[in-house]
């Protein structure tokens, strides 16, 4: 029973302190955040970084390196590199940006340093998922208002003699390209058609836009509408 007790404390001491050592900052945010700005000015120099903000704790991982050194097996020829684990130590970070054309952008990137002696300094940093922010008037609709957009784009686009019963959909996503703008849908839309079965057609694709294909968002007063990406009714098993 002693022992049981004594195997538990070290079991928590070891937890704490694994805790506190993932925790910890790579190097000083302070630090960071400089090393942040400096290489992103040198890689975009078109971009202004608006803010800097941590998106989770840190990480340490080792990754095996070449040390430049080689053996060569004196039966077959081969030669041989030498490699080392080197830890390193991963900063979880989302960059907001504005480009030179006014648009605004969230990277979500990962910030790396290599442990040097007793210190980590700046390795390299990877960019994982970008989003596109909307400005002030390129808000999208309520999602009941897109819903209803989408039952009579179904019926007039798709197939004029289904009844839409039910639709749903994942959140607007925003896109940008130069002075042109739209939202990505995915969605399923639930119909019964002219002989009376129910359908659900899954998995579809949406553009929801103002104005014209091609010109989307040109016009800030033209009405809101949504296409379907394909022609075709896709796939719509009975339910």
């Amino acid at each position: 029973m002693k022992m049981q007790k004594i195997m538990n404390v070290i079991a928590v001491l070891i937890v704490l302190c694994w805790a506190s050592f993932s925790a910890a900052d790579c190097v000083p945010w302070k630090d960071t955040e400089q090393i942040i700005r400096t290489n992103w000015a040198k890689k975009y120099p078109g971009e202004k970084i608006l803010k800097i903000e941590r998106t989770g704790e840190s990480g340490v991982y080792e990754k095996e390196i070449g040390t430049g050194t080689t053996k060569k097996d004196p039966k077959t020829g081969d030669i041989y590199e030498y490699f080392v684990k080197v830890p390193f130590c991963q900063e979880p970070v989302r960059v907001h940006v504005e480009r030179a054309s006014g648009t605004k952008v969230e990277f979500n990137t990962s910030w790396h340093f290599k442990k040097v002696e007793n210190k980590y300094v700046y390795s390299h940093f990877s960019v994982g998922a970008v989003a596109e922010v909307a400005k002030k008037g390129q808000e999208a609709p309520p999602k009941d208002e897109i819903k209803k957009m989408v039952a009579e784009a179904w019926v007039r686009d798709m197939q004029a003699t289904d009844k839409v019963r039910k639709v749903l959909l994942s959140d607007p996503e925003f896109n940008q390209y130069k002075d042109r703008w739209w939202y990505w849908l995915d969605g399923d839309v639930f119909v019964t058609n002219a002989e009376g079965r129910n359908q659900k057609c899954k998995d579809l694709k949406m553009q929801l836009l103002r104005g014209e294909k091609g010109a989307e968002g040109k016009d800030p007063g033209a009405p809101w509408k949504v296409k379907f990406v394909s022609e075709s009714k896709g796939y719509c098993p009975a339910e």
